[in-house]
């Protein structure tokens, strides 16, 4: 409801007349914490991101993900992926790194997705 009512909020101010004024206090993205003691996507998380991934961009983040090992982490994101692609999930998909960047910064954005 909440994201509902900023979004209408600002469709309201947008519309009037006094447009100079306007605070933009809609919610842009959501970082969205999955545990990493399960193994992938639980339910209620399939369920919140569904109702959440037509109205902002949603960015899945695993918690805590220093408890895990790199291996632990490569199949945890893997799994994660399948599920988003399973439930058709829509997700930030950050962009391409730009063609001039230094290797080791490419490197960390491979890493990162």
């Amino acid at each position: 409801d909440y994201i509902d009512q900023q979004f209408e909020q600002y469709f309201r101010d947008e519309s009037g007349l006094n447009r100079k004024n306007i605070q933009d206090n809609r919610v842009h993205c959501c970082l969205y914490f999955i545990s990493p003691f399960g193994h992938g996507l639980r339910p209620v998380d399939v369920e919140f991101m569904k109702a959440l991934h037509e109205k902002v961009n949603i960015v899945p983040l695993i918690a805590k993900a220093d408890c895990l090992i790199p291996s632990e982490i490569r199949k945890l994101k893997e799994r994660i992926r399948e599920e988003i692609d399973k439930f058709s999930i829509k997700v930030y998909q950050f962009p391409e790194c730009d063609s001039d960047e230094d290797e080791e910064f490419k490197q960390q954005d491979r890493e990162l997705k």
